[in-house]
């Protein structure tokens, strides 16, 4: 009777160590000598850093004593590369990555050591920022704009729309001012919005601005907006006036369906080119783009997306838009 309460007792210690190993996460996998891993995507991505990382899942048929990320401009970065440790064992970790080049491709992976030598976790990718301190626009120079407006007046908002190609490159920037041609004193609305090809979807942002004297402005955004690089970016002005006011800079002969776009007195958005097909011109908005908040050393590089403008004009007129 005694050896038959010890055999069962044996059977029921076996059967707590078996459930327990059962409720705890497996880290040493006999069957795999190397760890495995899983490999973090890259973030906080700027011109010069990014920040990755891993998991170890698994640590093999022995405990891992390092683990970290390999990175490099090709393909399958291994140890001989780029590389960054933190710590050991099982779980994640995060590594930031330094003096990286510039708007470069780059792939990491991560890796941990045992034993049994080296494993490496899946391939991730990204590219870093460009340097950008540009303004993208259409249309002419600086000197070559007419003022348009309404002919009974009214409430009227025109804006320029950036496929999102345009900033593919840029993901991650921001827009840290409008400038453009006003022709009237009085207060405006800059709006940034993005999505959408025939009208805007999402209002990213909204800021309010008194012109006076008219001409050129700057309008600095209060809250840098972020590029996603995903969707079209629409940037627009609007205001209410009076007929016989002429308050938006264009410049005509360049004829870009992307940067004459109209919504009046709420009646949604049109290409004013298909309203009228004497209206051949685009809005003079101008968004700047950087990827740092505000210029590098006040340098501003002006950047025409659109090539083969026409040559400047000195001359300014008022052209009621057709009704």
């Amino acid at each position: 009777m005694k050896i038959f309460t010890k055999v069962l007792m044996s059977i029921m210690v076996v059967g707590v160590i078996a459930a327990f190993d059962a409720c705890v996460p497996n880290y040493r996998n006999v069957d795999t000598p190397l760890p495995h891993l899983a490999t973090i995507a890259a973030t906080s991505i700027t011109t010069t850093s990014a920040i990755s990382g891993g998991e170890v899942k698994s640590e093999g048929s022995s405990s891992v004593s390092q683990r970290g990320i390999c990175w490099s401009t090709h393909s399958k970065p291994t140890l001989d590369d780029f590389n960054e440790s933190s710590g050991s064992g099982p779980g994640y970790y995060y590594i930031q990555m330094d003096n990286l080049n510039k708007g470069a491709k780059y792939y990491v992976r991560a890796y941990a050591i045992n034993d049994m030598g080296i494993g490496y976790g899946p391939e991730v990718s990204f590219k870093t920022l460009g340097e950008v301190n540009q303004y993208f626009y259409y249309g002419a120079s600086d000197s070559h704009q007419n003022c348009w407006g309404l002919t009974n007046g009214g409430d009227d908002e025109w804006a320029v729309r950036f496929p999102e190609s345009y900033f593919t490159e840029y993901d991650g920037a921001s827009i840290t001012k409008v400038r453009t041609y006003l022709g009237i004193t009085g207060y405006y609305d800059v709006r940034i919005y993005k999505g959408g090809t025939t009208s805007p979807t999402t209002l990213l942002a909204q800021q309010s601005y008194y012109a006076s004297p008219t001409g050129w402005k700057v309008i600095n955004l209060s809250e840098p907006v972020t590029l996603d690089g995903s969707q079209p970016l629409w940037v627009s002005m609007s205001c209410s006036y009076s007929a016989g006011s002429y308050p938006k800079g264009a410049c005509e002969g360049v004829g870009n369906p992307d940067a004459r776009w109209q919504n009046s007195n709420g009646n949604g958005w049109y290409d004013v080119y298909n309203y009228n097909q004497n209206t051949d011109i685009c809005w003079e908005i101008q968004v700047f783009i950087t990827s740092n908040v505000g210029s590098k050393d006040g340098l501003e590089i002006m950047l025409s997306p659109n090539p083969g403008k026409p040559e400047p004009s000195e001359s300014l007129q008022n052209s009621p838009m057709p009704r």
